[in-house]
């Protein structure tokens, strides 16, 4: 299927005596638009899986759907309206975050680190994030990777609190 787009693409620029006055640019840059969109669609009638989504138009995988490409596209010409609707859906998740005063006032302006990932916390308190130098490490096991964080661990960079988010389903180490 590919190779059938490249060929016709490569016979037609090859056919026009100067293919850069702007008519033919102008249709050439279409029919590369076609063909790449028709190549997508092609693709998404292959099953890869539930979980992978590809898309040749966008460096976004998630993106696949035509109303996911109109947002992103408006979102490019609209910057403020993107940034303000942006603004709306942070405000939104932010009041769901909530923590307790008492543990507020243990951490009084100190260094945290938040376990395993849900940082929301940080920006709704406008908490001193002291992140460790493999944020994901709850999934990163390599050697050098460990080495990384325990050197964190055991400096004087590492932050005085950590805050452990049990709601996921991960329990303490010390458990």
């Amino acid at each position: 299927m590919f190779s059938k787009y490249k060929i016709i693409i490569y016979k037609i620029l090859k056919s026009q005596k100067n293919p850069f006055n702007s008519f033919q640019i102008t249709s050439n840059i279409l029919l590369i638009i076609l063909s790449i969109f028709s190549s997508s669609i092609f693709l998404k009638s292959i099953d890869y899986s539930r979980d992978v989504k590809l898309s040749l138009l966008s460096l976004n995988p998630c993106y696949w759907s035509y109303q996911e490409y109109k947002t992103c596209f408006l979102n490019i010409i609209k910057p403020v309206a993107y940034s303000n609707n942006l603004l709306e859906q942070t405000s939104f998740s932010l009041n769901n975050v909530s923590l307790d005063k008492k543990l507020l006032n243990v951490l009084n302006h100190n260094s945290v680190d938040i376990y395993p990932w849900e940082l929301s916390e940080v920006e709704k308190y406008n908490l001193t994030w002291k992140s460790r130098p493999t944020f994901q490490s709850y999934i990163s096991y390599t050697p050098w990777i460990d080495l990384q964080n325990n050197r964190f661990w055991n400096s004087k960079e590492k932050p005085k609190f950590i805050l452990w988010d049990t709601k996921l389903g991960i329990k303490s180490i010390d458990d």
